[in-house]
């Protein structure tokens, strides 16, 4: 379809557009079927097509303008539907009054309200007409009108995958806004509990929830959280992907097809990240005297203490049995503490059912370390745990000396260098103090892992406590919903001293999208380490610091089951 704009000699100052649709008949050649010519003006993309009848043939339209010398100046909107073979007429003809010839005009077809109808969207100047073809009426009726806006043509595309096309136009303000017809879904579900992890350093594993009546699902992957494209399709509810670079972040969305359904895509999942990297293997077990062993991993940890029962220990002629207690020590390293000093000799200690910092398996290998112990007695620290809002309930392996233990300056409670106020030490058991800490003490799921360091303290048979992982113990806290999640500092101010702000009191898998308040998205961050709160740079996601102003916030998580819990949003402000 092309058309074309002349004068007639009869008419010299009145333009004519030529509207000409050509067929192909053969290998780069076509013939004229028809033509048909209009006393208006044509300019920019204004030449659409569509089915504008639901009848399942394709329709076409023309947006054409008066001539400028015109006392009264419109846009015309010339629908044309065809007949029979090669032969069109017109449907209908709309004009929109006021148009202005300096201003621009657009025309575009698309079906926005999925009905198998596209309508014809107009931009005449500053006002914007979504225009459907009435059949009872025989002629097209403004369905949605909006002002101030200056298009010189739109987009039409389902950018969020929920099955309905949005409208992208510029308004007179020269800023790009999106909108869409609120419509129920009526496409197949979304696959839910979308996992993905690194298997090794060359291949990802993928899978989620089958969807009843789904054909296949698609893969969408990105290099970001953003710009997401179709991948690969699978017909199983699990995926593969070898096509990665090692030391890499990877983004990936799922959607079900079901061929059968009008609506045959779902909308996309919530996106999972994976970060390639070699699988963890345990590569060391140093034990220490006095019952410790110190495992370290070829790849980071997480913060999140495993069950004692995913460490066995075996051999010397012993039955298998698991550890007493176990800490982080370090990033890469478990610092695991044992029920009783173990009779000398060589074991082997096996992990299995872990993850890694990122999410992946780790192997199951097994490693062996040596019990090597001298008759020498060892006095650590043995549990640590909150027991009420500003007191820790700290158990030693070994009845405390009462002089030691009370002195308030041998404890230190980081990371907020929380004082300790009094030591009280239980009547029934010897073994086991508690610490009243001060009053304004911040101590919950605010991102932080807390370290108890005790120093200077004596059992009370005379053992100094051991120096190093037996006088420390680490503490973290999560929680179970979204209520009472919070920022800080907020306001935040340049004048912090730090470059971050804190997402605080939030599940051990949250996900937290950032705006700014003209609802430009800038960036998606994730808790997953189990520390109940999340750290953000105050960058967006291509590395730019954010401006002065007021951001806003929207967080979804799930809980300790691995069920959604409600969804939170606010506000928070950035002050340099």
């Amino acid at each position: 379809m092309f058309s074309n704009i002349f004068y007639s000699p009869s008419a010299p100052g009145f333009p004519i557009t030529c509207v000409s649709i050509f067929e192909n008949v053969s290998d780069n050649n076509y013939r004229r079927v028809f033509i048909d010519s209009i006393f208006r003006f044509i300019k920019g993309d204004n030449i659409v097509s569509g089915d504008f009848n639901g009848d399942g043939k394709k329709d076409f339209a023309l947006g054409v303008i008066s001539n400028s010398s015109d006392f009264i100046q419109y846009y015309s909107l010339y629908a044309y539907t065809s007949t029979a073979d090669d032969s069109y007429e017109i449907m209908d003809i709309t004009d929109i009054y006021n148009y202005k010839d300096y201003t621009i005009t657009s025309t575009m077809a698309a079906d926005v309200d999925n009905d198998g109808m596209d309508e014809v969207m107009v931009n005449v100047g500053t006002l914007f007409y979504i225009l459907k073809f009435n059949n009872s009426l025989n002629r097209f009726t403004p369905v949605y009108y909006r002002e101030g806006i200056n298009s010189f043509n739109q987009i039409a595309f389902d950018f969020d995958g929920n099955g309905v096309k949005e409208i992208g136009v510029n308004t007179a303000e020269d800023s790009l806004i999106f909108f869409e017809k609120e419509i129920a879904f009526t496409g197949p579900a979304t696959p839910l509990n979308l996992i993905g992890y690194s298997l090794d350093s060359n291949s990802v594993f993928l899978s989620f929830e089958p969807v009843a009546g789904a054909d296949r699902y698609r893969i969408y992957k990105s290099d970001s959280s953003m710009s997401f494209v179709l991948y690969d399709s699978v017909n199983g509810n699990n995926y593969t992907d070898a096509n990665i670079i090692n030391r890499k972040n990877y983004f990936y969305k799922v959607s079900s097809v079901d061929d059968q359904n009008p609506v045959r895509e779902s909308m996309l999942s919530d996106p999972v990240n994976v970060y390639i990297h070699n699988k963890s293997k345990l590569i060391s077990a140093d034990y220490s005297a006095g019952g410790f062993i110190v495992l370290k991993y070829s790849e980071r940890i997480p913060t999140l203490i495993p069950n004692l029962e995913s460490f066995v220990i075996s051999g010397n002629s012993e039955p298998p049995f698991n550890p007493k207690n176990i800490t982080v020590k370090s990033n890469y390293e478990y610092f695991l503490t044992l029920n009783s000093i173990p009779a000398n000799g060589i074991y082997n200690i096996k992990a299995s059912g872990l993850s890694d910092f990122y999410g992946s398996p780790a192997d199951s290998n097994s490693i062996s370390f040596t019990v090597q112990e001298a008759d020498s007695q060892k006095f650590y620290l043995a549990k640590l745990e909150l027991s009420g809002e500003n007191r820790l309930t700290v158990e030693f392996n070994l009845e405390v000396d009462s002089v030691s233990v009370k002195n308030i300056t041998n404890y230190k409670f980081e990371p907020f260098n929380i004082s300790v106020t009094s030591v009280t030490i239980d009547n029934s058991d010897r073994r086991k103090v508690y610490l009243d800490l001060e009053k304004r003490s911040v101590i919950g799921a605010t991102g932080k892992n807390y370290i108890m360091k005790i120093s200077n303290i004596f059992s009370s048979g005379g053992i100094k406590i051991t120096e190093g992982a037996g006088s420390s113990f680490g503490l973290i806290f999560n929680k179970e919903n979204l209520d009472e999640m919070y920022v800080y500092p907020n306001p935040y101010s340049i004048n912090n001293g730090q470059d971050y702000i804190t997402f605080a009191n939030i599940t051990r898998n949250t996900s937290i999208e950032i705006y700014d308040l003209k609802g430009k998205f800038l960036i998606t961050i994730s808790e997953t380490d189990g520390n109940g709160g999340v750290e953000w740079n105050l960058k967006d996601g291509g590395g730019n610091s954010v401006p002065t102003g007021i951001y806003i916030y929207r967080a979804t998580g799930k809980n300790s089951d691995g069920n959604d819990v409600e969804e939170k949003t606010g506000k928070f402000a950035v002050v340099k």
